[in-house]
């Protein structure tokens, strides 16, 4: 008699939480960087160099929607690209990737703009734009990112074809509604082993050379009310009459 009130109020508790809780979906997201295709004659000029893993852990976020829309970030990056002139640190945050260019030389080094390319797993290519750039820039000429010696510079990254225009409006200072225009930019689209290649060209002592780093993303999405049924169940086994 004890375990069938216990079982009872075990379905009760899975009803009334079912019931009055908004379904919650996570999704954990992991990103690798599979490889990166570098000038040929580098190793020649500046020797090997090495891609490092940040954390076991990390390149992972997870995303969880109920109502709304929230992101963790379990860790900040997880592969570092580094040779004898920069170092690279990547990050993926389930939308963009963004990275932070350390200039470990005595010279300036260029990011040139107009010759970095996204290609996505639909294998076309798209022009990239950095954080900055304002939405009447996005079809000219993008000037170079020129990173002092022993500095660093950190942007997002863009492609030209997730972006697009929203108008934002509010209430003017004299009546009536006013309006601001601002640009928007589509999260990556998701697809499993397929790679997200960006191509990011440097100028080191006036030669540009281009560095292809080729990403992959994946996915795991758990309801949260499933995983509760889930517990459920397993507990109700346990509960023999």
């Amino acid at each position: 008699m004890k375990k069938a009130i216990l079982f009872c109020l075990l379905l009760l508790s899975v009803f009334y939480s079912s019931a009055c809780v908004p379904a919650i979906t996570k999704t954990s997201i992991r990103y690798t960087l599979k490889e990166v295709e570098e000038p040929s004659n580098l190793k020649e000029q500046f020797g090997e160099s090495k891609i490092v893993v940040v954390n076991q852990e990390a390149g992972e976020t997870e995303v969880t929607q109920a109502g709304g829309f929230s992101k963790e970030w379990k860790n900040e990056a997880k592969y570092v690209y580094e040779n004898a002139i920069f170092k690279m640190k990547w990050i993926y945050d389930g939308i963009w990737f963004y990275f932070e260019f350390e200039n470990k030389t005595e010279k300036t080094i260029k990011i040139v703009w107009d010759d970095s390319v996204y290609v996505g797993p639909d294998n076309f290519s798209s022009g990239i734009v950095k954080g900055d750039t304002k939405y009447s820039e996005m079809e000219q000429s993008q000037l170079p990112s020129s990173v002092m010696k022993k500095s660093s510079f950190f942007t997002p990254l863009y492609p030209k074809k997730y972006i697009g225009m929203q108008y934002n409006y509010y209430p003017g200072a004299l009546g009536g509604m006013s309006s601001q225009r601002q640009w928007t930019v589509k999260p990556l689209p998701i697809i499993a082993d397929k790679d997200y290649r960006f191509q990011i060209a440097l100028e080191y002592e006036g030669v540009v050379q281009p560095y292809i780093f080729v990403f992959q993303i994946d996915q795991k999405t758990i309801e949260e009310n499933k995983e509760k049924e889930e517990k459920v169940d397993k507990a109700a086994e346990e509960i023999k009459f």
